[in-house]
């Protein structure tokens, strides 16, 4: 797989001969595909078909991003599930953020979809002032390049810089993650695929309160919630980047036809 930044945020499709497993990478609001890399060589390396999407309005403007919008970004998702079901058995579906959101709710639509990984999902969401720094860094390009917390989200980042005023105009797309959250938080209760949540005990922008509302709504689903204590949002501290990509990986395991 290409990695190279310059192809960071391109949709990349992987397939492998004779698979009957194909899973599909679902980025978050602002970011793009190129997080799933590393985690797409190893699902390869299983025996299963890798595809890492790219939502409209992401990989490009803060002026383009601004005229995406929530019917876009989910027909999209749909779309490509309806693609691959014609071609592969089963599907799983690996989100991040928004993402995880977008994931869960197709889950339902679609008979392919057997399992959803959803990592980070904002259900209860809060902006941490070491997140807001965070951001503005990455947002503005002054970041120092041995800050690897910050290079984390830099790498998940997918919009060209842009003015303050294109920035406000990045406000009716938060109302649309918001509109996304609450669905799924009305959808949780009638989930009935397998489910593995990955959260960061230090994530930035997610609340711990998203575990205690998986585990009060998902009461009667086979569902596992992994807690990451050292993690955040976007940087995983120490051994817990393996931990995740192990914890993934047998997931998607048991779906092997």
């Amino acid at each position: 797989m290409n990695i190279k930044k310059h192809a960071a945020h391109e949709p990349f499709s992987c397939e492998l001969a004779g698979a009957n497993t194909a899973v599909i990478f679902v980025h978050g609001i602002l970011e793009g595909p190129f997080q799933f890399h590393g985690l797409a060589a190893k699902v390869l390396d299983h025996g299963m078909s890798a595809f890492g999407i790219l939502l409209p309005g992401h990989g490009t403007t803060a002026e383009g991003f601004s005229k995406s919008n929530r019917d876009q970004w989910v027909s999209f998702l749909d779309e490509k599930i309806e693609q691959l079901s014609k071609k592969y058995l089963t599907i799983i579906l690996v989100g991040h953020s928004m993402g995880s959101l977008l994931s869960l709710l197709a889950s339902e639509k679609h008979d392919s979809v057997v399992g959803v990984v959803a990592m980070a999902t904002p259900l209860a969401v809060k902006v941490s002032l070491k997140g807001f720094i965070c951001s503005l860094k990455v947002m503005t390009g002054r970041y120092s390049p041995n800050d690897e917390y910050v290079l984390a989200s830099y790498r998940a980042w997918s919009i060209t810089k842009g003015t303050w005023r294109n920035y406000l105009h990045w406000i009716p797309r938060y109302l649309d993650l918001f509109y996304l959250m609450n669905q799924t938080k009305k959808r949780l209760p009638h989930l009935k695929k397998k489910l593995l949540f990955i959260h960061g005990g230090c994530d930035e922008f997610v609340r711990y309160k998203t575990v205690k509302i998986l585990k009060n709504s998902l009461s009667g689903a086979d569902f596992e919630v992994v807690e990451l204590c050292e993690s955040g949002h976007f940087y995983y501290r120490g051994d817990e980047q393996q931990k995740v990509e192990q914890t993934i990986l047998s997931f998607i395991d048991q779906f092997q036809k």
